[in-house]
This record gives C-alpha cells, sequence and structure tokens, in this order.
C-alpha cells in the first residue's frame, strides 16, 4: 500500500489503524507491516560501530541491509529473538532510534562481544541495538547471509508497506474475510495485490509461512 500524499503523522496513524483492524479480526493470529516482501530486493547501508574511529577519521564498516517493519513482524513472519529484544510499541519517534541486527552483523561488527546496547553509525544516524534475531534467508536462497536489520516503522515512517497477516486457520472462509476485510477498509487505498506466502515463493524452507498472507495495494 502506498500513502500518497499523507504527511508522516497521518500516515503513522493511517497504519496504526489497518494494524489495529486486522488484529481485531478473530481469524488473524497476528498482523504486521513491512516496507519490502521476505525475500526480495535489498536496501542497504553502509554501517560501524559509532564507538570506533580509524587512524585516517574515516569509518570503514559493513554493508547492512535492513528492513522497515512493525513490531509484530518476528511473530507473523516465525523469526526468532536469540538475545536482547524485539521492537516494541515504545519504539516510537522522538525516542532513542533502535534496530535489531542479525547473527551475521553482531559477529561482523563485534565478534565474540556482547552487541546489546551497543550504537551503529550510518553517516547520518546512530541506532542503539536491542536485539539479535537469528539468522534467516532474506534476499536469495544460494547467497552467504548477509548481515541484517530490523528498524521499527515508527521511528522510520515508510509510505509504501505490506500487509502481512498469520491466519488463525487456513481455510477458504478466513481468508476471504481478510480479503473482503481490506476491501472495506479504505476506498483510497484498493486492493491491488494478495498472495499466500508460501504458494508465492514456492520455497520449502518457508513452510512454516503456511497460514501467512500478503495484501499489498497502492493509492
Amino acid at each position: 500500500m502506498e500513502l500518497a500524499g499523507h504527511d508522516a503523522t497521518k500516515g503513522a496513524m493511517f497504519w496504526q489503524r489497518l494494524l489495529g483492524r486486522n488484529n481485531a479480526n478473530p481469524d488473524v493470529q497476528v498482523a504486521s507491516l513491512a516496507h519490502k516482501l521476505p525475500i526480495s530486493s535489498r536496501s542497504q547501508w553502509a554501517v560501524a560501530d559509532s564507538g570506533v574511529e580509524t587512524s585516517d577519521g574515516e569509518r570503514h564498516g559493513f554493508l547492512l541491509s535492513f528492513r522497515v517493519v512493525s513490531t509484530d513482524y518476528f511473530a507473523t513472519l516465525g523469526f526468532h529473538i536469540v538475545r536482547g529484544r524485539g521492537l516494541s510499541a515504545e519504539d516510537v519517534a522522538g525516542t532513542p532510534r533502535v534496530i535489531v541486527i542479525n547473527e551475521t552483523m553482531a559477529e561482523r561488527l563485534w565478534p565474540g562481544q556482547d552487541p546489546i546496547g551497543r550504537a551503529l553509525d550510518n553517516g547520518r544516524d546512530q541506532f542503539e541495538v536491542v536485539g539479535i534475531a537469528a539468522d534467516a534467508v532474506y534476499h536469495d536462497l544460494h547467497e552467504p547471509t548477509p548481515g541484517f536489520g530490523f528498524l521499527p516503522l515508527a521511528q522510520n515512517y515508510h509510505e509504501q508497506m505490506l500487509l502481512h497477516a498469520r491466519l488463525l486457520f487456513d481455510d477458504a472462509a478466513a481468508v476471504q474475510q481478510l480479503w473482503v476485510g481490506w476491501l472495506d477498509f479504505d476506498p483510497l487505498a484498493p486492493v491491488m495485490n494478495f498472495a499466500r506466502l508460501d504458494e508465492r515463493f514456492r520455497c520449502r524452507f518457508l513452510t512454516v509461512l503456511g497460514r501467512s498472507y500478503l495484501v499489498a495495494s497502492y493509492a
């Protein structure tokens, strides 16, 4: 869904209302938003430990792929937090910026150390590491695991987001209700795409997503 013409304040309220409606659906176990698909193209930064300067005054860091997500994204997609915490409802605009990184990124930036509470720098902003997520597949089945991070939507407003919903029961009636709910939600945000994730990607490693559905629309 793309919120053309919305400012950040109105857009954030729209996303909150959308999530509230879907999480109130009795057929939905949990719903969340992300600015990209689980297996998709890259958004990347060059990042470094904010507390380390090299002898020439430049920071030479690592590439970090990232995804802007809402707080329940980990539960919806089945990503596991192995240390620290996930993103929370308290990670909002005006509070210290935070990030959850994967195990690969943690080992690259802070090998053999505890990364929780450390800060990484992308050259414009600093982000406190609050959690470590287990490594997963993010872009391509055949590539080495990249350094990866998850940023809270409430601190990183994005106009274009994808709704992901994990259903309690995988049956035609529940799927139809989810679809109808979307059609009725906002006439200015028509639904353009609706797909079951494991069918969309046709990859055995995504069978954990068997009851997860993706809805995307563009204003």
